[in-house]
């Protein structure tokens, strides 16, 4: 329809609907440090869902190319990014996440 995410926004104040936030896939690959940890600490229960595709992972494809288990974010497991979520939130160092780095959308 040639129309860009400012048109959309515009097309839906005009309706008299608020304009939602940007979001992306909660599970993306290309998510930012902030993103991960926010998840982690905002849907523990989605997270739990990435730590057991992890292990799925490895368990039906064996380990990565470097025989580490397979991970969703780059070199560290799901457990590590929940351990960094958890120590920092305690030393009072929370992140929050911004829109996704992809630009993507649900």
């Amino acid at each position: 329809l040639g129309i860009d995410r400012e048109g959309c926004e515009r097309v839906i104040r005009e309706a008299g609907f608020p304009v939602p936030p940007k979001s992306g896939c909660w599970h993306c690959p290309f998510a930012r440090v902030e993103e991960i940890l926010t998840l982690s600490r905002q849907a523990p229960e989605r997270f739990s869902l990435i730590e057991q595709l992890e292990a799925d992972a490895t368990t039906t494809h064996g380990p990565d190319p470097y025989g580490r288990p397979r991970t969703q974010w780059n070199d560290r497991p799901a457990s590590e990014w929940r351990r960094r979520a958890v120590r920092e939130d305690s030393q009072g160092l929370l992140e929050f996440a911004t829109d996704p780095p992809c630009g993507c959308y649900d």
